[in-house]
């Protein structure tokens, strides 16, 4: 998953999701969430929801319904790297509860935090996260909003996750990886 050069902030505050907009992957749980972690802090950071998809009008509709509409931007898809970029950069957490695919690695590769479900779906991705040292694997919904509170009372914690997290991506992660990854496969399954 290429991903645009980065200079890793220190002072990074918001939240982030990107991908398509499906009803399995908890975005009605993220926005949930997001809404009672707001309850326990005094500046909630924002939350940008980049992608389209058939939740999207049930999505922005709990948004209204909890009077987020301030504080959770729904950017719609961006194909432009360079956009996304800027989102990732000011972004201490990329959330997406219950699906853990190709945002892993992209999280990875701009240096922030990727948090899930310990039983989310994924094709693999999952496996690069290492529990509080590359990202952040969950239990139970309850735990994401003490995450994210923690991340904004003590956004160091996930900022340092993110260092090691593009570490690991560069050294684990980036396209070369993974297309030698499909080459040595190939090969053996051709000698073996």
């Amino acid at each position: 998953v290429p991903v645009e050069s980065i200079n890793i902030r220190k002072d990074r505050t918001d939240f982030l999701f990107v991908g398509t907009l499906y009803k399995k992957k908890g975005l009605d749980v993220l926005i949930s969430s997001f809404y009672e972690a707001s309850k326990r802090v005094k500046d909630m950071p924002f939350l940008h929801i980049v992608g389209k998809g058939p939740e999207r009008e049930d999505i922005e509709k709990q948004v209204r319904e909890l009077g987020l509409q301030e504080k959770v931007i729904f950017h719609g898809p961006i194909y432009d790297e360079k956009e996304l970029c800027k989102l990732f950069e000011k972004s201490v957490l990329c959330i997406s509860p219950n699906q853990a695919g190709l945002s892993v690695p992209k999280s990875m590769g701009y240096g922030v935090a990727f948090v899930t479900r310990k039983d989310a779906g994924t094709g693999g991705e999952i496996t690069h996260i290492g529990n509080g040292e590359t990202g952040v694997l969950y239990d139970k919904d309850s735990d994401l909003i003490e995450i994210m509170v923690e991340s904004i009372n003590t956004p160091e914690k996930y900022i340092s996750i993110g260092i090691s997290a593009y570490d690991y991506y560069n050294a684990n992660a980036t396209p070369k990886h993974m297309a030698n990854g499909a080459l040595n496969a190939i090969y053996y399954a051709m000698n073996h």
